[in-house]
């Protein structure tokens, strides 16, 4: 398959993920940044937009801009919600209202999420080390 972007197609839905659903960590990370695209129009519609506004910038650029975080924040809160891995602006939505998976790669998540799993098993304390200072050499 072809991929385009971060666009890589729809899954089968016969077919069963590549990749297991988000831990609990990974959905906290989306819904966050969710939060913060979605808290940080309120504040720039509220100081340098408004401002533009009141010096007569015509609302065609200022609709745009408020929208387009909005977009990033709902579609990383319903990847949160939906456990969607991959590139929440493109596949998240999309699959919520298609039934149906969009494959998206996203590297900037999935080097987070490798992270996270990563420690999830890595255990804790240093175990690990103790075991090997004791052995002989």
């Amino acid at each position: 398959m072809r991929q385009i972007g971060c666009y890589r197609g729809l899954a089968n839905q016969c077919d069963p993920p590549s990749e297991g659903p988000l831990n609990r960590t990974a959905r906290g990370a989306r819904a966050l940044a969710g939060v913060l695209f979605i808290a940080q129009v309120g504040l720039l519609y509220t100081w340098p937009l408004g401002a533009l506004a009141k010096l007569g910038l015509p609302g065609a650029v200022l609709w745009p801009l408020a929208a387009l975080g909005l977009w990033l924040g709902v579609s990383h809160l319903v990847a949160a919600a939906t456990g969607y891995r991959g590139c929440p602006e493109i596949g998240a939505i999309a699959s919520l209202l298609m039934r149906r998976r969009v494959l998206t790669s996203c590297e900037p998540w999935e080097s987070f999420d490798r992270r996270i799993e990563r420690r999830r098993r890595q255990p804790r304390g240093g175990e690990e080390h103790s075991s090997k200072s004791s052995a002989p050499a």
